[in-house]
């Protein structure tokens, strides 16, 4: 009954209610992204809820003396965007460690570690990441023997841009007990002397956890300053939900990840939404369901129904699995994480038990095991209600492309992996495949929506950004001017819907968010420019001014006071 009563009071055609609305929003430029109402001049809100969206007249009904109210003059209201696949926690760790983003060359990598070195303990960690051998003139990977040079007593980590791939030192190597005796794991791969066997410092994929596994774990405390700080980071950009794509890749570790969401939300220091998803392989096959679905958790602010397993690496890495061999790596065709059988065990009790299956895969066999795997689970346990996704899908085959509406599966795609690949993926798989390398407009011609994301901290967080790639397949220096392969461009109207409707649809959240519509969570933000009419070189530098969160301000840029 208080259900009925509730969807009566939200469903009532923007009728006055007899409590007058908390907040109002006049003035304003609004994109709704609701095909009955596409765009309005004002709302109100109640509490945590939209009570109107109109014009000023009928917002004004619902002021009284206690009402806030915002002056938009004309200023651009959006839904909340929704990346549907951010790391939270890494992103707030990789704000405090050594930042190697745009350096052109393995020099540039040694001075910014040489430095770092001098400011730390022997013995001390030194944490990295962002170097990406393919935008230096050689495109060589690195090995270890300078890093160990400079760095002879401390041990040091250095992830690749995309965390497949990590360069470590000798003194790292020696902690964890590698030498060229060490086997490689299954799921990885050490790169290696071509001459003498020994490791190169390479670790690629499943690998890295011969090192991961000895260098020293965050504290309690330390994660939850990671991700207060990632959340800060979120809502700045006007990002009031995100699909944190795998808490942790060990369930031990990711449960205790859910339990810190759970305690901000219940403290209100939750300031985003956060829909959970656990990550892992088959090592931990009997640990992943110890945690019932929760959903909804802290008004809405937590929801955990949803797993994360890797079939296949990184394109980059070449360890992404191809139906065929690296065109610049013959003989090669990446890495299995993952086994299928294991995937589909997962597949099953997920069907079971209410959860839902996310696979990451990068190359197009990746992306056709899952399919294959996908198409045996649903002859006996029907998946197209369950909305199973394939993370990146950054390759497919153009035949495979079809099957993603027969089974409901859901591609959840990352706009920006675009643009900061495109230099080399056509080197990487060739001319003819590459027609199936971030594919947006044949997947979307198809029939299916994508959930638009960023994977930071992999690429920069702002969605702006990654709207820009969907809409230009240009870099943010405007290259190639014509886009790469620009008939696979979105539409300035899809690219927002990736970002709102579309990733609450993958979240099983469209009836509460993704658009502003009565009834709805009153979650939106307010920009300097108007997204939707403005230059696509202009999307870089509008800012988001106001982000609201089921009604609260929860970030104001001060030229918006």
């Amino acid at each position: 009954m208080v259900l009925s009563i509730s969807a009566f009071t939200y469903s009532s055609c923007n009728k006055p209610l007899e409590r007058k609305a908390d907040l109002v929003l006049l003035n304003g430029t609004i994109y709704t992204i609701d095909e009955n109402r596409p765009q309005a001049e004002a709302l109100a809100i109640e509490r945590d809820r939209f009570v109107f969206v109109g014009n000023n007249a009928g917002a004004k009904k619902y002021v009284d003396e206690k009402t806030k109210i915002i002056d938009l003059k004309g200023k651009t209201v959006t839904p909340g965007l929704i990346d549907s696949h951010v790391h939270l926690e890494w992103y707030g760790r990789y704000q405090e460690e050594v930042h190697l983003h745009g350096t052109t060359n393995f020099d540039d990598v040694l001075k910014i570690v040489e430095q770092h070195v001098k400011r730390i303990e022997p013995g001390e960690w030194l944490i990295g990441a962002g170097w990406d051998h393919e935008d230096w003139p050689d495109k060589k990977l690195p090995t270890h023997e300078r890093l160990s040079a400079i760095a002879p007593k401390n041990p040091v980590l250095l992830e690749r841009d995309g965390a497949h791939s990590v360069l470590v030192n000798q003194t790292a190597m020696n902690l964890a007990g590698i030498d060229e005796k060490t086997k490689d794991i299954k799921g990885g791969q050490i790169i290696r002397d071509s001459i003498t066997g020994a490791p190169t410092g390479i670790f690629v994929d499943r690998a890295k956890t011969l090192i991961s596994n000895i260098k020293p774990q965050p504290s309690y405390d330390d994660r939850v300053r990671y991700i207060l700080n990632a959340v800060d980071s979120c809502i700045s950009v006007g990002l009031t939900s995100v699909h944190d794509a795998g808490v942790f890749n060990e369930p031990r570790l990711a449960y205790q990840i859910i339990d810190i969401f759970k305690s901000l939300a219940e403290n209100g220091r939750l300031k985003n939404r956060v829909y959970a998803m656990l990550g892992g392989n088959e090592v931990y096959l009997d640990n992943y369901f110890e945690y019932p679905p929760m959903i909804g958790y802290g008004n809405h602010h937590l929801t955990f129904r949803s797993i994360k397993i890797a079939l296949d690496g990184a394109m980059g890495s070449r360890g992404a699995l191809l139906l065929d061999e690296y065109s610049d790596m013959p003989g090669h065709r990446g890495s299995v994480v993952t086994e299928s059988d294991a995937i589909k065990k997962i597949a099953i009790d997920a069907v079971n038990k209410d959860f839902q299956l996310n696979v990451h895969a990068i190359g197009d066999s990746a992306s056709r095991l899952s399919l294959d795997l996908f198409e045996e689970v649903d002859a006996d346990y029907p998946i197209h209600e369950r909305r199973f996704r394939i993370e990146h899908l950054q390759l497919i085959s153009l035949e495979d492309i079809p099957r993603l509406k027969k089974l409901g599966v859901i591609p959840s795609m990352q706009a920006y992996h675009a643009i900061s690949d495109m230099n080399w993926a056509e080197t990487r798989v060739g001319k003819e495949r590459v027609k199936g390398n971030y594919a947006w407009r044949k997947v979307l011609d198809s029939g299916v929506m994508i959930a638009g994301g960023s994977d930071i901290p992999v690429v920069p967080i702002n969605p702006l950004w990654s709207i820009y790639a969907s809409v230009t397949r240009r870099d943010i220096d405007g290259l190639p001017e014509e886009g790469w392969y620009p008939e696979e461009r979105m539409s300035r109207e899809e690219a927002l819907k990736s970002y709102t409707i579309w990733g609450a649809y993958a979240a099983f959240e469209e009836n509460l968010k993704g658009s502003i519509e009565v009834g709805k969570l009153a979650d939106l933000v307010v920009f300097s420019k108007d997204i939707t009419k403005i230059s696509s070189e202009e999307l870089l530098t509008t800012k988001a001014l106001l982000t609201i969160v089921g009604g609260d301000i929860v970030y104001k840029r001060k030229e918006f006071e």
